[in-house]
């Protein structure tokens, strides 16, 4: 296939100097049509990327983190290409729930390039697609309110800090909300709801659906208290089985296809990471999109 890698200059640093010529190498033994480019910022390397496409390029690597793939999936026409992701960015769940390594790029594009292309089912909140999840309410309110500064310190462990200071400052502070799922016609009062598309949510596999699947997964909290935020928290670090009410205030929801959220104030809204205002959160429509998305994948052993 004609392949073009866009990586994400502002990460490149954190990996060695030779990176892109070991990527540029390692591409052009089964690629020999391909090119490298290097984005000076978000808005460069998705223009990078829809060139890409428009020059007829049918294998997109894209180096960043999910919120790099999550803007890549929204591009015009990108469905017509096959996306494989390479882990740049902070905590690569996508990737992750794919096993493949997030810890070595070059690993990393081993495993891809010796792997297949698959069709897989995103999910699409209003009118934004997602690889990986969403989440509304508080859980959304801790990635609005986390800071890039300690992100880039700490990583991943930036959000468990954050979302103990939110309860602390303000415990009742999380938007509520009333969610209901295509499987269930209980109509449920939350406080927060994380909404997955893959089975990996804040660095633990926890779900149990994939990309490929046409279906999506989720857990929320019944009430709007620092209690059953917390239990929240802790089914998912805890990966407790996916079912309802493991843990009191706390439900799951397994294998629907569509939700909605109504509430009367607008409501926190992440999507695969990415802290997102939309138009109206008011009111968000959450369901599998019927357009399918080839990304590249690791064998399956």
């Amino acid at each position: 296939m004609k392949a073009l890698a866009v990586l994400n200059g502002s990460t490149l640093h954190k990996f060695h100097r030779g990176m892109p010529e070991a990527i540029d190498r390692a591409l052009h033994e089964q690629h020999p049509k391909s090119e490298v480019a290097i984005s000076r910022s978000l808005e460069h390397m998705l223009q990078l990327i829809g060139r890409g496409v428009e020059r007829g390029f049918e294998l997109i690597l894209v180096g960043g983190g999910d919120g790099t793939l999550y803007h890549t999936v929204n591009l015009p026409g990108i469905e017509r290409v096959v996306v494989a992701p390479l882990p740049l960015g902070t905590v690569n769940a996508f990737l992750r729930a794919a096993r493949v390594s997030v810890d070595d790029p070059m690993e990393a594009l081993r495993q891809l390039l010796a792997g297949d292309v698959a069709e897989c089912s995103p999910a699409k909140v209003n009118d934004r697609r997602i690889a990986c999840f969403a989440s509304i309410g508080y859980d959304a309110r801790v990635v609005h309110r986390n800071s890039p500064k300690l992100k880039r310190m700490i990583g991943g462990a930036s959000y468990g800090l954050t979302g103990l200071g939110e309860l602390a400052i303000s415990p009742l502070a999380a938007r509520s909300g009333r969610i209901r799922f295509d499987t269930d016609r209980r109509v449920f009062r939350a406080a927060s709801v994380v909404i997955s598309k893959i089975p990996v949510y804040a660095g633990s596999r926890c779900f149990a659906t994939t990309a490929v699947d046409p279906y999506l997964q989720a857990v929320w909290t019944r009430h709007d208290n620092p209690a059953s935020l917390l239990a929240m928290a802790g089914s998912l670090a805890l990966k407790l089985p996916e079912k309802d009410h493991v843990l009191p205030g706390v439900g799951r929801i397994g294998a629907f296809s569509r939700a909605r959220w109504r509430s009367e104030k607008p409501a926190w809204v992440q999507l695969d990471g990415e802290a997102i205002t939309l138009d109206d959160s008011r009111v968000i429509d959450i369901r599998i999109d019927p357009v399918k998305q080839r990304f590249l994948m690791p064998k399956r052993s």
